[in-house]
């Protein structure tokens, strides 16, 4: 047998088998070439579906080389299988076929991003398997397709994709070995297949073992077919057997599907459930808050009247009917304070915010006084206006629930007064509906304070609401009061709403029905004597809102009114014919103050000078005003109540006002014994409220004016623009210490001559030392000393101030708690000057003024911030031993010394042991 070793094809004198042996092996293989073909084109399209899980962003493309470019080859190549033709351009197609795969694969390698592509690379060998072991490829052309694809993959990989060259080295060492066994087996098959070929040509004589060799070949074909047979029945049989399983399984798909819907809406039931039980918990959480907060309101609301009210009947120097009427406002104040505690012992069995409203008999009238007593002092220290205008008509007594209303009425009068730095403030009550047996009220409160926009009022009654972020730091409050007031109101029947504009002033109106009270006979509201029924009235007043009311207000006396808005106008009017037996003139006016045009009219030698009644936002006591010389016959009091005006009235004209007659101790004793001091002006630079209530008693009863500064700079501004006798400066304060100031005042304002005198609670020689080298004179500690306060103010005022001898500080011993009295009263009120009223009044403001305190205390030890703590804490050591609270000043000054340190535990002990303290004297306050 002569082959050639490269083409593998007969030739020499085998040269005429060479067409033998292709058409037999045309025939032998071409169904096998058939289903290849098939094969192939079924395991490309089956290939694709990898394409929709690993790039489904080229699946297009991919799908295009598939059926756009592969598939057609192909069915064009078994088309073609089936014509005479085949059998000569059999290898030229089939090549084309494994090219055009071949190169499929190539662009799906090259397009595909890494690292999927390299799924793809297998596909490549899969078709040098086809090639050189399936397809019947002849040798030559197999080896040159195969050779050819590992080339374009090459190029491809290195020049038109993403793919690492390491990656196409590692695949071409796979594709080259491919190439190298296909070549190998596809040579030795053919080799030996054209030398079979050539064997069974030489034993052509053999052909009847041929013929039994096809016999049992047909045979075993017949067997395998059974088989396929038996294995496509079995087939079948699995197939009916799988289509049942996928019926119960949809089935049981279909039952999980119900199971899990009636899940989802159990657990959406459950879900419902939760958040309404953790609605109905935070609601519940609302309204403890809400609650506590409405007490807190309810219950401060009467004690600043009663703390209020009680300062200002311990002055020794105001008339009995001044002290009579601080007295009632006292007792009426403590009334509604004991219903409010009755409240709470009420509202604790029961759910938070439930109000019930009381059907009470009261006094319209009474219960507006109450109202003005309370805001007295505010309204003084802010220089307002406070006007009360009760509209003509109003039923005397009323069946209600005062103590609702009045928390209402307090609760707006109080913001009004809180956010109005200048101007006046107006409480009207009119009524607006009325029949025989109720009437219906409208409350209005106006002031000229900061406003507020639209958007803010809209959400102004909501639960702690306020106006905004500014409003809140620089005037603080809890923002409940307005709802308090809303609920309270609509519980009345009423409504309650708000108008305001930024800058112009709010203004809150509400309507609440009310019976009359038809228990009592209606009574004479003012019994105006017979012979003074035709006094004829000038108010002199420049607000037009409070001349208005003076004029409805002495209308409904009886008297005749007229009125002027300056003083000029006044003095012109009383020099011409008028006949006027009364002049009430308010000390503010226009053009001139009320004492000037009292003193004025006063010079005039007229035949007939009528009465006058001074009108002043300030004390009433008369030690003010030089009466005797001015020719005013009284001062009233700001604002203005009927009760009141009609009383000083009354009085003015020598008619006689039933009043009770309290007596009070002597103070005679009291004055100071130092000369020099009497009638001087000190300023107390002080922040501490206590320490200003106690330095102010002691200096005011020794003769002496005194300012206050709550701080540094304030001093600094005050010794500008007025001097002063002696400067009292404390070291520790806000914004600005004392020390700082001094020097201020000393380098920078060049006043030398005024005597700073420091007081300190520092025991430190060295501190006294740095006080004095800031410039001051003299130093006063802590406690204060009112023997030794005196003496420093008489040596220094007059002018014989030594050189300061630096005591040398005795050493301090601490004792146990329980050594040490919570109050030492006697060397308290010693302090003073020795009214025991006063200093329980002054006890009563510290307990009230630091519990709160102790609270935030504690709270800023538990957050770490001692020097905050240290601070609030040197303030009550300077309190309590003003107050000779020995204990709590002993405490105090421990734990000081403990946060300067910065001990956590040891402060947090500290902390125990003054509230223990504390706890000492606010119990020691119910004794004194």
């Amino acid at each position: 047998m002569k082959l050639n070793p490269i083409t593998l094809t007969f030739s020499g004198e085998d040269a005429q088998l060479e067409e033998a042996y292709l058409a037999r092996d045309h025939e032998k293989y071409i169904w096998q070439v058939r289903i290849v073909l098939v094969l192939a084109a079924i395991f490309y399209i089956l290939f694709g579906l990898m394409d929709v899980v690993q790039v489904p962003e080229l699946l297009g493309t991919f799908l295009m080389i598939r059926f756009a470019f592969f598939l057609p080859v192909v069915v064009l190549v078994l088309f073609v299988s089936f014509t005479r033709l085949f059998a000569r351009i059999l290898q030229p197609m089939l090549v084309v076929v494994l090219m055009t795969g071949g190169l499929g694969i190539i662009m799906m390698l090259s397009l595909a991003p890494s690292p999927v592509g390299y799924t793809y690379f297998p596909g490549l060998i899969l078709v040098f398997m086809f090639g050189y072991g399936f397809g019947r490829v002849k040798f030559l052309w197999a080896s040159l397709s195969g050779w050819s694809l590992v080339g374009i993959y090459t190029v491809s990989a290195l020049f038109f994709s993403d793919v690492p060259v390491k990656v196409v080295v590692n695949n071409n060492f796979f594709f080259v070995t491919a190439n190298f066994v296909g070549m190998a087996s596809c040579y030795m098959f053919e080799y030996f297949n054209r030398k079979n070929f050539c064997i069974s040509c030489q034993l052509e004589n053999e052909r009847w073992k041929a013929r039994q060799a096809n016999l049992e070949l047909e045979h075993r074909v017949q067997e395998r077919t059974a088989q396929l047979a038996t294995i496509n029945k079995n087939l079948r049989a699995e197939i009916e057997e799988r289509k049942k399983v996928a019926r119960e399984l949809r089935e049981i798909h279909g039952e999980l599907e119900l199971r899990v819907d009636a899940r989802t809406r159990e657990l959406v039931r459950m879900n419902d459930e939760l958040s309404h039980a953790k609605e109905a918990a935070d609601q519940s959480a609302r309204v403890k808050t809400e609650f506590l907060a409405n007490m807190s309101h309810e219950i401060r609301t009467p004690m600043n009247a009663i703390i209020g009210m009680s300062d200002l009947a311990l002055n020794e120097e105001i008339t009995r009917d001044q002290r009579r009427e601080y007295l009632d406002i006292i007792r009426t104040s403590a009334r509604s304070l004991l219903g409010i505690i009755n409240d709470i012992l009420d509202l604790s069995k029961i759910e938070a915010g439930k109000l019930d409203l009381e059907e009470t008999p009261f006094d319209i009238g009474s219960l507006v006084e109450n109202i003005s007593a309370m805001f007295f002092d505010q309204i003084n220290e802010k220089g307002l206006e406070f006007i009360i205008d009760i509209g003509e008509g109003m039923p005397e007594r009323l069946v209600g629930d005062p103590l609702r209303l009045q928390q209402v009425l307090v609760n707006l009068t109080s913001n009004a007064v809180k956010f109005t730095d200048e101007g006046e403030i107006t409480l009207r009550i009119a009524v607006t509906e009325e029949s025989e047996e109720q009437v219906t009220l409208e409350f209005e409160v106006a002031d000229t304070g900061i406003g507020l926009d639209s958007e803010t009022s809209t959400g102004l009654f909501d639960a702690f609401a306020q106006a905004d972020g500014s409003t809140t730091r620089k005037y603080g409050g809890t923002g409940l009061g307005l709802t308090i007031c809303k609920r309270i109101v609509d519980m009345m029947g009423g409504g309650i709403k708000v108008s305001s504009a930024p800058a112009e002033g709010s203004t809150f109106t509400f309507t609440a029905p009310m019976a009359r009270d038809t228990t009592v006979p209606a009574a004479v509201a003012y019994d105006m004597p017979t012979h003074l029924q035709d006094v004829q009235v000038l108010v002199a007043e420049g607000n037009v809102t409070l001349k208005g009311v003076l004029e409805r207000m002495l209308g409904s006396f009886g008297f005749g009114v007229t009125s002027c808005e300056n003083g000029t106008d006044t003095l012109s009017f009383l020099a011409g014919p008028h006949s006027i037996d009364l002049l009430i003139v308010d000390m503010n006016l226009p053009d001139m103050d009320g004492v000037a045009l009292a003193t004025k009219l006063e010079g005039q030698k007229g035949n007939r000078r009528p009465r006058v009644i001074l009108l002043d936002a300030f004390s009433a006591g008369g030690n003010l005003y030089d009466t005797r010389n001015s020719g005013i016959d009284r001062v009233v009091t700001k604002p203005l109540r009927p009760s009141t005006l009609f009383d000083a009235i009354m009085e003015t004209f020598g008619e006689a006002v039933v009043s009770r007659n309290i007596s009070f101790p002597d103070s005679s004793g009291l004055a100071g014994h130092y000369g020099g001091v009497e009638g001087a002006t000190v300023l107390l630079v002080e922040d501490n409220r206590i320490n200003q209530m106690v330095a102010t008693e002691i200096l005011t009863f020794s003769g002496i004016r005194v300012e206050i500064a709550e701080n540094g700079l304030e001093a600094i501004e005050r010794v500008k623009e007025k001097t002063y006798d002696a400067v009292l400066m404390d070291m520790q304060m806000p914004q600005l210490d004392g020390m700082e100031a001094t020097r201020i005042i000393r380098n920078e304002l060049k006043f030398t001559r005024v005597p700073i005198i420091a007081m300190t609670a520092h025991a430190m020689e060295g501190d006294r030392e740095a006080c004095l080298d800031a410039g001051m004179d003299d130093y006063i500690p802590k406690p204060i000393d009112r023997e030794r306060l005196m003496e420093v103010l008489s040596r220094h005022m007059n002018g014989a101030a030594e050189d300061v001898v630096l005591e040398t500080p005795q050493p301090y011993s601490p004792k146990a708690p329980e050594e040490l009295p919570a109050l030492n009263v006697n060397e308290g009120v010693e302090r003073i000057g020795g009214s025991h009223e006063i200093y329980r009044s002054i006890v009563e403001k510290f307990v009230d003024l630091y519990t709160d305190r102790l609270v935030e205390i504690r709270a800023m030890v538990n957050t770490g911030d001692f020097s905050r703590a240290a601070h609030e804490v040197h303030a009550i050591k300077g309190a309590s031993s003003n107050i000779s609270a020995t204990c709590l000043f002993t405490m105090a000054r421990e734990l000081e010394f403990v946060l300067k340190t910065g001990h956590e535990a040891e402060a947090l002990e500290g902390v125990d042991a003054l509230e223990e303290a504390f706890i000492g004297v606010r119990d020691a306050v119910a004794g004194l």
